[in-house]
């Protein structure tokens, strides 16, 4: 039985549709959306009935994004907390998935691999650091972590103006694609992550008690790839004389990709590409009811 931290938000709702899909046994928690809102007594007590009934538990919680303000990194530092305190103390063998942050290597370039250290952490860098060193602390016999690393994942139920949301939104209505010029990002399909979740736990796979995955696609995109592929691909979606407008904004940091040397280990099969994130979330967005 797997337990699911999170229900509405984009990994949550990724991934519980594709357990569904492979008849794989779930609970799911609810964490509110609103720092404010969270009671982290109630979810010690709910965690405290639900732990000892699982063998699976993947954390999808994350408050505020994207804003990482100190008062979010502190709930979401303390719900891991909690969560991994709880954990620690099941007497059966448990796993527990957390999932880290390309920011983490934040300062670097090129290809960075699991032990890369990032040289100039953001706010997100630096929280979910701390995190990861609690679970290096509170590790048992009993309970294997694993920290698995996404790039920029997208694809479908990813929230309202991100970047393929934008775009696929953009096609869908005709309207005005405004993207940054200076996008230097290794994107991956949110199902590319969720492979590595499953293929880890049928395989039993570690390297150690806290085992660290990145998953990345293995190179970098960049604004000229996307005005080339974007209006190609919008044209088969349907779409005519479709475009993108590249604009002026703060440079993208981001001038590093995954390695991918343990994800290609554990799945042997390349990456989804850019069109299968876009093509999924657009299918998505034009079968969610309309309000």
């Amino acid at each position: 039985m797997w337990l699911i931290i999170g229900k509405n938000g984009f990994f949550a709702n990724n991934l519980i549709r594709r357990l569904a899909s492979e008849n794989i046994a779930h609970r799911t928690i609810s964490v509110p959306r609103n720092s404010s809102e969270v009671d982290f007594v109630a979810f010690e007590i709910l965690l405290r009935k639900e732990l000892p009934e699982v063998s699976v538990v993947v954390m999808c919680s994350w408050q505020g994004i994207p804003v990482f303000s100190a008062r979010n990194n502190a709930v979401n530092l303390k719900l891991h907390q909690v969560l991994i305190t709880q954990a620690s103390e099941v007497k059966d063998k448990i796993s527990v998935y957390c999932f880290g942050s390309c920011a983490e290597y934040d300062g670097l370039s090129g290809a960075v691999n699991e032990e890369s250290v990032g040289s100039t952490l953001s706010s997100l860098g630096h929280i979910k650091n701390k995190i990861f060193k609690y679970l290096e602390m509170m590790v048992s016999e009993n309970l294997q972590c694993y920290w698995i690393v996404p790039f920029f994942a997208a694809g479908p139920f990813q929230r309202n103006g991100s970047l393929f949301d934008h775009i696929c939104r953009s096609v869908g209505n005709q309207s005005k694609c405004s993207v940054s010029k200076s996008i230097h990002c290794d994107f991956v399909h949110i199902q590319d992550v969720f492979d590595v979740v499953l293929a880890v736990n049928k395989s039993s796979f570690s390297l150690n008690n806290v085992t660290r995955i990145n998953v990345g696609s293995g190179r970098l995109v960049d604004y000229a790839e996307l005005a080339d592929l974007v209006p190609r691909w919008a044209q088969q979606m349907g779409a005519k004389e479709f475009h993108i407008e590249g604009v002026d904004r703060v440079p993208n940091q981001s001038d590093f990709y995954s390695s991918n040397k343990i994800r290609d280990f554990l799945i042997q099969k390349s990456p989804r590409s850019l069109e299968q994130i876009l093509t999924d979330c657009y299918r998505s967005m034009m079968s969610a009811p309309k309000v």
